[in-house]
């Protein structure tokens, strides 16, 4: 039986994923930590927001890596996760830019 052959997604990342791969364990779970929780918890709602878009894109890059290999329900899951992340940060931004918009009367 032959090997797929790899994606381009596939070959650009694999340099990326060696990196990481050689970092301790904890580096990267505690890197998206951090850019969740950042996120979460800036004031400055359009900052917040570009470390929820950082978190989603990094964690929808993986999502891409792994997607053959998921199951429906895994599939399903990691989009809602992706969608949850995504809107939660547009909202953080617009919230923010609305509120500066009220603030200028």
């Amino acid at each position: 039986m032959s090997q797929p052959k790899p994606s381009k997604l596939h070959i650009w990342s694999a340099p990326l994923l060696l990196k990481i791969h050689s970092l301790p364990r904890f580096v990267f779970p505690l890197f998206t930590l951090v850019l969740l929780l950042l996120g979460l918890f800036l004031e400055n709602g359009v900052l917040g927001g570009i470390f929820l878009i950082a978190l989603a894109l990094a964690l929808g890059w993986l999502v891409a890596l792994s997607w053959q290999l998921l199951t429906p329900s895994a599939r399903l899951m990691r989009s809602l996760l992706l969608f949850i992340v995504t809107s939660y940060a547009i909202a953080r931004m617009v919230g923010r830019a609305l509120l500066i918009g009220n603030n200028s009367h």
